[in-house]
């Protein structure tokens, strides 16, 4: 089963976790609203795993030592590469100019490829 993932908010739980002054076997104290919801809600206790994110691509892996005051042991910790998401507009001949309408707007929301119904090969 994967491990259940909490999203720390740095900025207002007041959570000082950065991976520059991370390192295995440390003690982490969860933030309350993390703490609450992983003992009360989803029950787990010692010696469950949980991992942390800050959403910015900091994830930690810990374990869970002392559930009544949310402490938890970095086990493990790194950064992910930041996700490479790419939008591609495949647009059919239309009349009246609505083709160039369509590609218009995509191009506003940020497609990086545009492929006409012309430059498709079958």
């Amino acid at each position: 089963m994967t491990d259940a993932l909490f999203l720390l908010d740095t900025d207002r739980d007041d959570t000082p976790i950065n991976s520059d002054e991370l390192h295995t076997g440390w003690n982490v104290t969860l933030p309350k609203p993390v703490q609450r919801h992983a003992v009360q809600v989803m029950r787990l206790k010692y010696g469950d795993h949980l991992q942390l994110s800050d959403g910015r691509g900091l994830r930690v892996h810990a374990e869970l030592v002392d559930p009544e005051q949310g402490i938890a042991q970095v086990v493990e910790f790194g950064r992910e590469p930041q996700p490479v998401t790419r939008l591609a507009l495949v647009q059919a001949l239309a009349k009246n100019g609505h083709d160039e309408q369509a590609i218009d707007m995509a191009t506003q929301i940020g497609v990086d490829t545009v492929v006409l119904g012309r430059q498709i090969d079958l």
